[in-house]
């Protein structure tokens, strides 16, 4: 059986961001879920396809608008406060990895609610061993 041939640190560090942001965002007893999934194409690649889910604050669509550019960070949390503060770095540079994989990056959110982030990418396949 073939396996997706991907850059495993540069998957992990957007798997990190994804996740460590949506620990961020949601409250204790909320639910944070990862999912992944590929399917071989006919031509020897792979279609991967990794989501990030919480139950967070969500995003409002202003923030979605430049939630990707550097140094930027959501100020709209409703009221909360977070213990953790960041440099506004992180989802930058998942999309700058993105990119460089010829990826597509979905945003699904509603304040109050909760985010999924997902990112869909094709990549060759080869043996496992």
């Amino acid at each position: 059986m073939p396996v997706a041939v991907v850059d495993k640190v540069r998957l992990n560090q957007i798997t990190l961001n994804l996740l460590t942001n949506a620990v961020k965002y949601t409250d204790p007893g909320g639910r944070v879920t990862f999912t992944a999934s590929s399917h071989l194409l006919k031509d020897g690649m792979a279609r991967c396809r990794i989501s990030v889910a919480d139950t967070g604050s969500g995003i409002s669509p202003e923030f979605q608008a430049v939630m990707f550019e550097p140094f930027t960070r959501d100020s709209g949390l409703g009221g909360r406060t977070l213990t953790e503060q960041g440099t506004g770095l992180g989802l930058s540079i998942v999309k700058k990895i993105a990119d460089l994989m010829g990826g597509d990056i979905t945003v699904d959110s509603v304040p109050g609610q909760g985010t999924t982030i997902s990112l869909a990418f094709t990549c060759p396949t080869g043996n496992p061993e």
